[in-house]
């Protein structure tokens, strides 16, 4: 697209052609950040979520199986 509007602009009047090209891309460029400025706490919210659901069952669900007696001992039939 921006090349398109330089081909335009080359027939008409560059340098008006070049702001408004540039209007353009930075509005885009505006668009986009806003965009990603919205999701960045949902996919933070995510990444926490997925650390924690980590955490309890590499860490949490072995020590409530000990402490229930089940895990440690069943291999020696205790």
């Amino acid at each position: 697209m921006c090349t398109e509007m330089l081909k335009i602009g080359m027939q008409t009047d560059l340098p008006e052609m070049i702001e408004k090209m540039l209007e353009y891309v930075e509005s885009d460029i505006n668009n986009t950040l806003e965009r990603i400025v919205k999701v960045l706490p949902e996919i933070s919210y995510l990444f926490v979520g997925i650390v924690l659901i980590f955490f309890v069952c590499a860490v949490l669900v072995p020590c409530v199986s000990l402490y229930m007696g089940g895990w440690l001992f069943s291999a020696y039939d205790v």
